[in-house]
């Protein structure tokens, strides 16, 4: 019984330690500059990919949503120019808002999950995967929802020549769980 006592008070004091902690580093991280910031919350992301697991989604029906995918993008100064490499024409941020939205008034699908990148309706979870998808945020267990959107048209050199060559941007989505 003794045992059983000191093992949760051990496990309270680690929690409540860990909670110390993270107040700490959020108190720490407010007061830094813009650029330090940044770089805290890369190491952050870093950190989150390597502790937990995720769902990666590749958001259907991005093909028609390409002038709402582009309004999140910058143009690329180097798209159309002399510079070596592969230059797509937009840049995308990293840190873009994910809101999975249920639609059951949905006439094609009662289950399906609307995907919006900083408010911007863009495609939807893929069907064969939004029944589980739909269960696993229901009950709570994802811990962090990001986006990467990538593509697009993309110019390069070969032999001295350019060429442009038009591609659709496909957006991705990742769940990140314990």
């Amino acid at each position: 019984m003794f045992n059983k006592q000191k093992e949760k008070l051990k496990s309270q004091l680690a929690a409540k330690s860990y909670e110390m902690k993270q107040a700490a580093k959020e108190k720490i991280t407010d007061s830094l500059p813009d650029p330090v910031k940044k770089v805290a919350d890369f190491k952050e992301q870093r950190a989150l990919d390597k502790a937990t697991k995720y769902i990666k989604i590749d958001v259907a029906g991005c093909f028609a949503h390409q002038d709402e995918l582009e309004s999140l993008g910058t143009l690329n100064p180097k798209f159309d120019t002399n510079a070596p490499g592969t230059q797509y024409k937009y840049k995308f941020p990293t840190d873009l808002t994910v809101n999975l939205e249920f639609e059951p008034t949905n006439e094609h699908d009662p289950h399906a999950i609307m995907v919006k990148l900083n408010g911007v309706f863009i495609g939807y979870v893929p069907r064969a995967e939004n029944i589980e998808i739909g269960k696993f945020i229901r009950a709570g267990k994802a811990k962090a929802i990001t986006a990467k959107v990538r593509g697009g048209d993309c110019s390069y050199h070969m032999n001295g020549n350019k060429y442009v060559e038009p591609n659709d941007i496909e957006c991705f989505v990742y769940i990140y769980h314990k």
